[in-house]
């Protein structure tokens, strides 16, 4: 991911729910429609599990669910440490105008200060 100025991201497209970079990165970020931002480093990901349309990603004291469409590929890109960035729907509606929706993002545990983020 481009960052337009320090800490800044660009302009994202409302139907742009990913972002893969072609070299294995450190981290990745979450970035949910209430604009807020969290960075997860790979190191901190032993497990994902995808069961249907949700995609857990489990990190000791970490669990983040992913909900959506067509989840296989965002599972590909963190097994590869290639995933730049998952944002959530600003709707939380899938138009079936893009191969990948993420509908919602629901991080919980002792390592997100704010108890859950959504």
């Amino acid at each position: 991911m481009s960052a337009t100025k320090e800490g800044e991201l660009p302009n994202l497209s409302p139907t742009q729910f990913y972002a893969v970079s072609q070299e294995q990165v450190r981290h990745f970020d979450l970035i949910l429609r209430s604009g807020k931002e969290y960075t997860l480093p790979y190191s901190l990901l032993p497990v994902s599990v995808l069961e249907g349309d949700t995609l857990k990603l489990i990190a000791y004291e970490l669990h983040v669910h992913v909900e959506g469409r067509n989840l296989i590929k965002i599972r590909d890109h963190l097994k590869s440490e290639t995933l730049l960035w998952l944002k959530e729907s600003p709707s939380g509606k899938d138009d079936g105008a893009s191969k990948v929706f993420i509908s919602d993002i629901v991080a919980r545990g002792k390592a997100v200060d704010e108890g859950e983020i959504n």
